[in-house]
């Protein structure tokens, strides 16, 4: 079952490849098998003969498809692939355009960085007053403290004295 087939699909192939136009329609049409094909058989032992050799397909010939002709040929006929310059024009474009917001970008980020550096020497400067002004008051405070320990030591030598000055007239009564 397979093997006829193949052998048709094959001959097919080789028909549409191979044969004229008007030849392989006629062999797709009629079912022949490869083995069939004198015509076949003469133009294989020539396979080194090229498809531009075969005569072109009539314009209402539908079992082959129309080839269109090929774009951008240079001037010898032949298709040409544009310049690399033109190639990589929209990437050039592209990356211009990156490096343009980039660079804008780096100069916003330096902007704001020199921005947040004013503003935090800034207010560095009023903690830095505050810390003074707390320091001064701490050592003000400490001075105050040193005095009034003073006044304390002496109130105590004071209240000392009078306590055995009182013993001492207690004691003088009692007699």
């Amino acid at each position: 079952d397979r093997a006829p087939a193949a052998t048709m699909k094959k001959a097919c192939l080789l028909a549409i490849c191979v044969l004229p136009a008007g030849e392989a329609a006629s062999a797709a049409a009629a079912g022949r098998q490869s083995a069939e094909l004198p015509s076949m058989r003469r133009q294989s032992s020539h396979s080194t003969m090229s498809l531009s050799q075969n005569p072109p397909a009539s314009a209402g010939d539908s079992s082959l498809p129309s080839v269109p002709p090929p774009a951008d040929t240079g001037a010898d006929g032949f298709p040409e692939l544009p310049a690399v310059a033109m190639m990589l024009k929209d990437a050039d474009a592209t990356m211009k355009t990156i490096n343009a917001e980039a660079s804008s970008l780096a100069k916003r980020v330096a902007q704001a960085q020199e921005e947040k550096a004013a503003k935090m020497t800034k207010q560095k400067a009023i903690f830095d007053e505050k810390l003074h002004t707390q320091e001064a008051g701490n050592r003000a405070m400490l001075a105050a403290n040193g005095k009034i320990s003073e006044e304390i030591a002496t109130l105590k030598g004071g209240n000392a004295a009078i306590v055995k000055h009182a013993t001492e007239l207690q004691a003088a009564n009692k007699l």
